[in-house]
């Protein structure tokens, strides 16, 4: 969150998984030298309970993530696929597409129930990407 702006006046329900995802590793990582114990597990609890009654609630990053995928199609959708970005640079103009990120962009798709238009773009890719 950038400093200086009101984020932290508005409702950010994503948080919750975020943590919980980012701290999961810790109960599992063999090569780590300490790692979770059952006092951090019961405190995740706490923040799995309540992304479970607001998973489904709108937040604030909703209309941002929308208007996200919105500028990916508009400005680095080319030919169907996704460039990681599309201004000339010292190879000249970009003439290979992204398919990690088009795969991303076709996630983001089915978030907001896009799910025949992200359906057609992973099957676009994966017959690009087979030998």
């Amino acid at each position: 969150m950038r400093i200086g702006n009101l984020g932290y006046r508005q409702v950010q329900h994503d948080i919750y998984a975020s943590v919980i995802l980012a701290v999961t590793h810790i109960f599992f990582a063999q090569r780590l030298t300490r790692r979770g114990d059952e006092a951090l597990f019961h405190r995740l609890q706490v923040l799995v309970r309540q992304a479970g009654r607001c998973y489904n609630q709108p937040d604030a990053a909703d209309p941002r993530f929308a208007a996200t995928v919105e500028a990916v199609e508009k400005d680095l959708r080319h030919g169907g696929f996704i460039f990681r970005y599309v201004e000339r640079d010292d190879f000249g103009e970009p003439e290979k597409a992204f398919l990690v990120g088009a795969c991303d962009y076709a996630i983001a798709l089915a978030v907001p129930g896009r799910r025949d238009k992200a359906r057609a773009l992973f099957e676009r890719v994966i017959y690009t990407a087979r030998p």
